[in-house]
């Protein structure tokens, strides 16, 4: 994608500065959610990251590693799915796995009873 012309228009721009007051604006607000995510629950319904070895946009696997482990701390519902020689559109390139994992996600907390899970009724 980084090689269409719009991709390119816009990596120049950014490049020449444009959006930096947003930058530091989106840092800040990226390092409060990182806050409330690490304090306690945030998040009241099952999650399934999907992560892409090969995403030139999330490059770090390490870093969807990190984010599944704050999330886990709290939330004993996350799941994480990593998929190898996979770009940031997985969905596009392995759509019939893609869809499965999120159906069978989907289907398996809609099976689920709706009380406390058992760690949070301890």
């Amino acid at each position: 994608m980084g090689n269409l012309p719009k991709s390119k228009q816009t990596i120049a721009k950014m490049a020449a500065g444009a959006g930096e007051p947003l930058r530091s604006q989106f840092e800040e607000y990226k390092k409060r959610l990182h806050e409330r995510l690490r304090n306690g629950p945030v998040l009241p319904m099952p999650v399934l990251l999907y992560w892409a070895v090969n995403d030139p946009q999330a490059p770090a696997l390490r870093n969807g590693v990190a984010l599944f482990e704050i999330l886990a701390e709290h939330h004993p519902n996350v799941r994480l799915q990593i998929i190898n020689k996979a770009g940031h559109f997985f969905f596009r390139e392995y759509p019939e796995e893609f869809n499965h994992s999120v159906i069978s996600f989907i289907d398996h907390w809609d099976r689920q009873p709706t009380g406390p899970t058992e760690t949070e009724s301890r």
